[in-house]
């Protein structure tokens, strides 16, 4: 992957970018996404990042990119930062505070937010890692049996960790606009 990174950085990659509530990204650890970083640092690149959660574990998920960027050694940017759930919405504060403290001494680290209330993102984001193992068929299969379906659902509506998004939990019928989509050849 290293040789990956530096092959796209010297074709002109302005770094690194992540999307960590996502699958196959939710699968990177810590360690992994610091060695691809370094390289991306070597050519003055950046790391970019949709954080591991933007929910119950927002905290830590800032922590995760902070130390990122420090131990890479190049600056971060945290895509879309929001405290997801209103149960997750004191959060901001101090959210807020620890990446006021990192500049404050010397971590290059950014954020950008939307400035409405809607969000938009893929029902996936809400399903368990485990789930969506082996790609999309092995996924769908998995979804035609109803127990694994019940166990999903249970998981979706719960705080169990590695959700990124567990929207299920904190959304009703009144506050969730759903829709579907094709793929277009």
């Amino acid at each position: 992957m290293q040789d990956l990174a530096r092959q796209a950085m010297e074709e002109g990659a302005l770094g690194i970018g992540s999307s960590l509530i996502y699958a196959p990204a939710f699968y990177a650890n810590t360690d992994e996404l610091i060695a691809l970083c370094k390289v991306a640092a070597e050519y003055g690149g950046m790391y970019i990042t949709h954080m591991r959660s933007e929910g119950n574990k927002i905290l830590e998920a800032v922590d995760e990119t902070m130390r990122i960027a420090k131990e890479a050694g190049l600056p971060a940017e945290i895509y879309h930062l929001k405290a997801g759930g209103k149960s997750n919405w004191p959060k901001m504060d101090q959210v807020i505070v620890k990446i006021d403290s990192a500049r404050a001494a010397g971590l290059r680290i950014t954020t950008d937010m939307y400035t409405y209330i809607a969000g938009a993102t893929g029902l996936d984001a809400s399903m368990p890692p485990w789930v969506q193992e082996g790609g999309y068929d092995a996924w769908a299969g998995r979804l035609k049996d109803p127990k694994i379906r019940t166990k999903v659902l249970a998981e979706m509506r719960s705080d169990a960790p590695g959700l990124g998004k567990p929207l299920l939990r904190r959304r009703s019928q009144k506050t969730c606009f759903w829709s579907n989509s094709k793929t277009i050849p």
